[in-house]
């Protein structure tokens, strides 16, 4: 007897998020333990047709979706972020997932596929990992869905769930490791010099964006705070240079944006000192002061409180560095 382990390609699937857990999963198969339950890997689409990608590569699938009614695993390929197409081309395939979640099959799914579990109503109040610019448009469509952008990974009543495409390699070893075991996870790893995936760093929270506002009085006023968050603001000051007393113009603000002036403007001071510190190599009293802030001290006490990390600490985490300066810094180790 052998377990199941379906991978699913469809219309608008990722190739490469199909392939690189399949790579793993027939790795483990290789290396697992004398004796331990034999896996059985399938690829399967709808009906049996390839999974294409602009014309230049596509996945054979090994049988269709009909010819394996008892899956152990489900494994969900990636897909467009066009949601709605995507739902659309491909909901024959929530009553299949819904019946064979309600069996006791766990279930996988690469960002943005939980698309089709939540369609199907698996993913009612539980957790799932979700890429960081698509979480305020599956808040409101599924708000009873905790989705998560904090997480590279989450696992909950035999729901897999990974936060984009290069977090495949994270999803697949969570499966492995449960699958066949913490020995063969660790193979894995180091067969495809990945890091073991409960190591593995957070993304970084998720930037302040401007929000969307349709009252032209408050739109000035956000086009310039955005434009001058940098300086010394006094806001009852802008509250007249926009025809406002300042009581109405701290209602008026707090019920269009969702946060008191001086709240919104502590956002874009922390988000412009997050781009500097992903991307510039200034100090960080610099960047104190470039975002508007005069005390280092309160800068780091505040930037903590709102993203976990002190920026020193950010920076090291989150800069992107040059194959220059990984040189540099694997020659000064050794």
């Amino acid at each position: 007897m052998s377990i199941q382990l379906v991978f699913v390609g469809f219309s608008g699937g990722s190739c490469s998020t199909l392939s690189i857990p399949v790579e793993v999963f027939q790795y483990a198969e290789m290396v697992r333990r004398p004796g331990a339950m034999e896996s059985r890997l399938l690829v399967v689409t709808p009906r049996g047709e390839p999974l294409s990608r602009t014309g230049i590569f596509s996945v054979k699938p090994t049988v269709t979706i009909a010819d394996v009614p008892a899956p152990d695993l489900i494994f969900l390929t990636g897909m467009d972020s066009d949601i709605s197409t995507s739902i659309g081309e491909n909901e024959t395939i929530c009553p299949w997932l819904s019946s064979a979640y309600d069996r006791g099959c766990s279930i996988a799914a690469v960002c943005p596929s939980q698309a089709l579990l939540a369609a199907a109503g698996i993913l009612d109040g539980r957790n799932s990992a979700i890429h960081w610019s698509l979480h305020e448009r599956f808040s409101q469509i599924w708000p009873s869905v905790n989705w998560r952008v904090d997480d590279m990974v989450t696992v909950q009543d035999r729901i897999y769930t990974s936060c984009g495409g290069t977090s495949v390699m994270d999803l697949a070893l969570y499966l492995v490791h449960d699958f066949y075991g913490e020995d063969v996870m660790l193979e894995c790893a180091r067969w495809f010099l990945a890091e073991t995936p409960r190591l593995r760093q957070h993304t970084p929270p998720s930037l302040f964006e401007k929000p969307h506002c349709t009252d032209e009085t408050l739109k000035g006023v956000q086009l310039w705070l955005h434009s001058h968050f940098e300086g010394n603001i006094n806001f009852e000051l802008l509250a007249s240079q926009f025809g406002m007393s300042p009581r109405t113009f701290y209602r008026r603000f707090r019920e269009t944006f969702s946060d008191t002036p001086k709240a919104y403007l502590q956002k874009l001071r922390l988000t412009a000192a997050r781009r500097l510190l992903e991307s510039d190599s200034h100090t960080v009293e610099s960047i104190c002061h470039q975002v508007g802030y005069e005390d280092p001290i309160f800068f780091r006490k505040i930037f903590k409180r709102h993203t976990g990390l002190t920026p020193s600490a950010y920076r090291e985490k989150f800069r992107f560095k040059s194959l220059a300066e990984h040189s540099e810094v694997s020659t000064h180790r050794e």
